[in-house]
């Protein structure tokens, strides 16, 4: 007994023993995890307001664009241009006028001096160029070919020389001087030409002395870009990679100016970020004007970078967002020093100008200390993908721009993306979340819902309904039945489209839904050569309609599912009566071709699958049934609510925000017609922009081609065609009455829940086997209720 009992309290002991251990490891562990997480947090969380430049416009003449700026001692020449149609009575153009003024700039960007060019010699010519030299003059280059005239000009006129250079080169066919560089150390002029021989395009270099003396002419037989200069004082020719495996197709050759041939010339080793990376790349910057301190310099969407091959290490010079700058049309045009870069801008986006383009301008960037950047309250935004959604730039640097308050700047975890593994940046931003990180808006490209469910975003109802300026109702109708959960609106996506199913209403009913009975019924009674979907077959569907029916047979709340209803077994018994070889599916575009609207026209197939992706697809809809009555159905379920929302890239607030005040004023600002107007490829989100784009529509004149059936054949003018034209068109009417059904429609339009990426694969799993003749549809039905109910118990 003595023996037993000393057993149990050894093994009691033992027991004790172990489990303080265990703590002590655990203990150990979390230690390590936090530390770790602490360690990710000072490596990838990366919010910083730095690398700001300030932007310093240039003084430009009003109406005016401007050419290719030169620097030469320290000033910076630019010749502006402007071209005037004069019209005769008839309304033909009968004389073309152009402008031109030379400003000189010191490279603080003030104007020095203006230089009017308007000389008598220019005559009744304006296909020239006008380059400016570093000696107080200007190159004429004429560029048409019956004269092809250079001439080397003073500010007062005086011509100094001049040569006709198709001549004195021996120049075949006709040409166009393409680009030109001087070399302000030997002043020589290079001019790259096109020269057009019997159709065939030719490239051909020439040089020239500033005293009007023929050097050379270099014939390429490569596709030429532009001439410049290494920094190792090398004449450069930048040409077209045909193997197209270089950045933006690429290659360099230098001019032998002894061996009278062109030399192909290395590239420094370009940084991983090119190799890895280089969809994202935008531009390579390579040559005198720019390889100032650096041998290279490349720009992004991020910012602008200069480079040492040496140690494949580059530097970021120019944050373009923390500098209130869109990348993508910012223009490098010249580096004078890495903390001043000359540019040429052009922003898309001003208040209530849809789709509006503002004339390029010239500025100088000056980089400011972090000191002096403007003091606002910094909200963080994150971002996991390499590239930055353009949207997201545009609200970011907007909103920048005009708030006295707020600076947003984007916390982009993209930038540790590689090659071998796209996710990298969803995994640091999850590592991040993990140990404590958090910003105060998100921007999520994809399984929003793991993020939700976490309790990670704030209601953004909330803020709405304390807000006097805007309400719910702001949103469209669809847009906040679909994102809902719960009665809770936990995000805000940035773009959506519609995918649906549409029809003659006298053919398949105008009620806005489609039951499993009732398509069976129009596929049953279907009349001889004619098809049920226009271009969709059994695959395509298959995908559309799972969408919609999976939400009706799972019962998240409860975890149930019931998929050995006789509902679903009927519907996947017609989805394989479907035929597989329609066509390739056209439900994810919003325009048809000649062929698809014959089909639809003629009732020879019954529902055609479209994709409502702007305004203008509601208008094609129009014109594809020839102004019938359509009806847009949706696809089969047995509710018969069933068109399909396809939600992209999500705002959110952080519920955990210290700044939700000033993040809700930059949702806010997202969702005014600022930004709203300008998403051109896009539904709106907004009632108020959808009001204001359909106004537009109505105030178009629009047309149709008589030559030809297609959605492309629509013309959407701001002026009426000309009467010289009228005869190949017809008036194409939309009404104030088709304006107000689209808004109808986009508030009250049955759309289908959100439906779960997990239990869609397992369904899709599982029919495959059915479709092959593998099992039943009630085994099917089966196999699919255990494997759903799984799942969902998996996630209680």
């Amino acid at each position: 007994t003595l023996l037993i009992t000393y057993t149990i309290y050894v093994k009691v002991i033992i027991m004790y023993i172990k489990r303080i251990v265990t703590m002590i490891l655990i203990l150990v562990f979390a230690f390590n995890i936090l530390i770790s997480c602490k360690s990710k947090k000072d490596l990838y969380s990366n919010v910083q307001f730095t690398n700001v430049y300030k932007t310093q416009y240039f003084e430009m003449p009003k109406g005016y664009g401007y050419d290719k700026p030169y620097i030469y001692n320290d000033k910076i020449h630019v010749v502006y241009i402007k071209t005037e149609d004069v019209y005769g009575d008839e309304g033909i153009v009968t004389e073309v006028i152009q402008s031109n003024l030379l400003y000189l700039y010191n490279l603080n960007g003030e104007v020095i001096k203006v230089i009017n060019l308007n000389f008598d010699i220019f005559e009744d010519n304006f296909s020239y160029q006008l380059v400016p030299s570093n000696d107080e003059t200007i190159y004429f280059i004429d560029v048409q070919p019956r004269t092809q005239k250079l001439m080397k000009i003073s500010y007062d006129g005086t011509v100094i020389w001049e040569m006709n250079y198709r001549e004195t080169f021996n120049l075949e066919g006709w040409s166009v001087t393409h680009s030109t560089y001087i070399d302000a150390e030997t002043n020589y002029l290079y001019m790259l030409n096109l020269l057009h021989v019997n159709n065939i395009p030719k490239w051909v270099l020439l040089v020239v002395t500033d005293t009007g003396e023929p050097v050379d002419k270099f014939e390429i037989d490569k596709e030429a870009k532009q001439v410049l200069k290494s920094p190792n004082g090398e004449i450069l020719i930048q040409c077209s990679d045909p193997q197209g495996i270089l950045i933006r197709s690429s290659m360099y050759y230098a001019v032998g100016m002894d061996s009278k041939r062109l030399i192909e010339y290395e590239l420094p080793k370009l940084p991983e970020v090119f190799n890895k990376r280089s969809n994202f790349v935008s531009d390579i910057y390579y040559g005198s004007n720019f390889a100032v301190d650096y041998e290279m310099y490349y720009k992004n969407e991020y910012g602008l970078y200069g480079y040492y091959p040496e140690t494949t290490e580059s530097e970021l010079l120019v944050n373009w967002t923390n500098s209130d700058l869109l990348g993508q049309y910012t223009t490098v045009l010249s580096i004078i020093t890495p903390d001043v870069v000359l540019c040429g801008l052009q922003d898309i986006y001003s208040q209530l100008r849809w789709y509006s383009r503002e004339t390029p301008t010239l500025a100088l960037l000056t980089r400011i200390s972090d000191d002096e950047a403007a003091k606002k309250t910094i909200l963080t935004i994150s971002a996991v993908d390499p590239k930055i959604p353009e949207v997201l730039l545009k609200t970011v640097v907007m909103f920048n721009r005009q708030s006295d308050k707020y600076r947003v700047i984007i916390d982009n975890y993209g930038v540790h993306v590689t090659g071998d593994n796209y996710g990298r940046g969803v995994e640091l931003f999850d590592y991040d979340i993990a140990s404590g990180v958090f910003h105060d808006m998100n921007f999520i490209t994809s399984w929003i819902e793991k993020y939700t469910s976490k309790g990670m975003c704030a209601d953004l109802y909330e803020f709405f309904d304390k807000d006097h300026d805007i309400s719910r109702e702001h949103l469209l109708g669809c847009v906040r039945q679909y994102n809902e959960t719960d009665g809770h609106l936990y995000v805000i996506p940035s773009y959506f489209t519609i995918n649906t199913l549409t029809g003659k209403s006298y053919i398949v009913g105008a009620n806005e839904t489609l039951t499993i009975d009732e398509i069976i019924k129009i596929n049953d009674n279907l009349p001889p050569n004619t098809t049920l979907f226009t271009n969709c077959n059994r695959k395509d569907i298959l995908l559309l309609v799972l969408r919609a029916v999976s939400s009706e047979y799972i019962n998240y709340k409860n975890a149930k599912c019931n998929f050995i209803d006789s509902s679903f077994i009927k519907m996947i018994e017609f989805l394989k009566t479907l035929p597989d070889n329609i066509g390739i599916g056209s439900y994810s575009y919003d325009f048809a071709n000649a062929e698809t609207i014959e089909k639809v026209r003629n009732n020879n197939s019954y529902l055609f699958e479209f994709s409502i992706n702007s305004i203008e697809s509601f208008i094609n809809l129009k014109y594809i049934y020839d102004d019938e009555d359509y009806t847009i159905k949706g696809f089969p379920n047995q509710t018969g609510n069933g068109s399909l929302i396809n939600n992209f890239d999500f705002f959110t607030i952080n519920s955990k925000s210290p700044n939700k005040e000033g993040s809700w004023e930059f949702i806010k600002f997202y969702l005014s017609d600022e930004i709203q107007l300008y998403q051109e490829a896009s539904l709106p989100i907004t009632n108020s922009a959808v009001f204001y784009i359909l106004d537009y529509y109505l105030r178009k004149h629009i047309y149709t081609n008589k030559n030809y059936i297609s959605t492309m054949a629509l013309q959407i003018l701001d002026e009426p065609i000309e009467q010289l034209w009228r005869a190949a068109f017809d008036d194409f009417h939309f009404t104030e009455a088709n304006a107000a059904e689209i808004r109808r429609f986009l508030n009250e339009v049955p759309v289908v829940p959100k439906y779960d990426y997990t239990a869609m694969n397992i369904i899709r799993e599982e029919i495959s086997a059915f479709f092959a003749g593998a099992v039943t549809a009630e085994q099917c039905a089966k196999y699919i209720q255990n494997r759903v109910s799984t799942y969902l118990n998996e996630q209680k």
